[in-house]
């Protein structure tokens, strides 16, 4: 997908251009699509870090070792996989468009006064299940990058020593975001109606907080770069795992859980908790009385019964104020 004279994947700039479609090639687009039919025996190569998915209509077996897909830290391309794969879980729901609108408000439609107070207090489409699931992962990130950030020694180019590159990285990640936001708004391209540029600002300040490393290089942020994905010359990168570092991080304790909570999230469970105990207080205590009142119904009197039993005794003659019981005689 990339070609000689052409932008990387890995620029904003790529998808803003006008040739780029998430599900059609131009002729004036910098990539295309090949579909590949492998029969058994085949084998196929490829280019590193070419973009690439695979559909098996039946069990496959892989002859290389499963291993071989998973990133190897001591490499440090495996290193950055690793760590953009932490990026991206810290992010989700920063990602996730569903962040960005109620629980009963449509896609590509603005939301009304009453679903903007729900979004306000963080109630939106993610489910609250989805939501701690969401915490918990990112606990989980927090803790690889720093066990990254304790245990390794990353040199850059010329050899110099590079501080805590797990949080520069973060921020150039949140950093070409807003770059692509902006963009996308100079060029007035129709991208998610619910997602203002304000809005997303908001989610990424709240999620800087989640980590003390990451929020203090977030008020430095004008010193990092912005507006690609890849960091660049990492070829010239080199990374070490000193044995002394190891023993530094086995006393540090972790609670994945709660590490992963953002204050936006503590807003979110806050505003749960305060609808269950409304909902408690005052629907179910209705919602009983109603069921009382339709099992059990009360007795009514007329003229002609003293008690009457009828559910539904009464009628309403057209052009008449009076009522009559419908059980009476005619």
């Amino acid at each position: 997908m990339k070609y000689p004279g052409h932008q990387s994947l890995s620029s904003v700039n790529f998808f803003l251009k006008d040739s780029f479609r998430l599900d059609e090639v131009l002729d004036s687009s910098d990539y295309d699509f090949e579909i590949v039919a492998l029969r058994p025996g085949d084998r196929l190569f490829m280019m590193p870090c070419q973009p690439h998915f695979v559909f098996g209509y039946a069990h496959s077996i892989c002859l290389d070792p499963a291993a071989s897909h998973l990133p190897d830290i001591k490499d440090f391309t495996g290193l950055m996989d690793l760590l953009s794969a932490c990026v991206l879980v810290i992010l989700g729901n920063v990602l996730d468009f569903r962040t960005y609108r109620a629980p009963s408000q449509d896609e590509y439609k603005k939301a009304n006064k009453n679903q903007q107070i729900l979004i306000d207090h963080e109630i939106n489409s993610i489910t609250i299940r989805e939501r701690f699931a969401i915490c918990y992962a990112r606990g989980v990130a927090l803790h690889l990058i720093n066990w990254i950030r304790i245990c390794s020694e990353i040199r850059g180019p010329g050899g110099a020593v590079i501080t805590d590159l797990p949080s520069r990285f973060f921020i150039q990640i949140t950093q070409t975001l807003i770059k692509y936001k902006e963009g996308a708004n100079t060029s007035k391209l129709d991208l998610q109606a619910n997602c203002t540029l304000g809005m997303l600002m908001k989610q990424i300040e709240n999620i800087v907080k989640v980590d003390p490393h990451i929020l203090t290089w977030w008020s430095e942020r004008h010193l990092l770069p912005s507006g690609s994905l890849a960091l660049e010359n990492q070829e010239e990168y080199s990374v070490r795992w000193p044995e002394s570092r190891r023993k530094e991080w086995s006393s540090i304790n972790h609670e994945f859980m709660e590490d992963g909570i953002t204050p936006l999230d503590r807003l979110c469970f806050e505003s749960q908790q305060d609808r269950q105990h409304f909902e408690s207080s005052m629907v179910i205590p209705h919602l009983k009385t109603n069921s009382s009142a339709m099992q059990h119904p009360p007795k009514r009197t007329c003229k002609t019964h003293q008690t009457c039993r009828n559910p539904y005794p009464y009628t309403w003659t057209l052009g008449y104020s009076s009522r009559i019981c419908a059980r009476a005689p005619s």
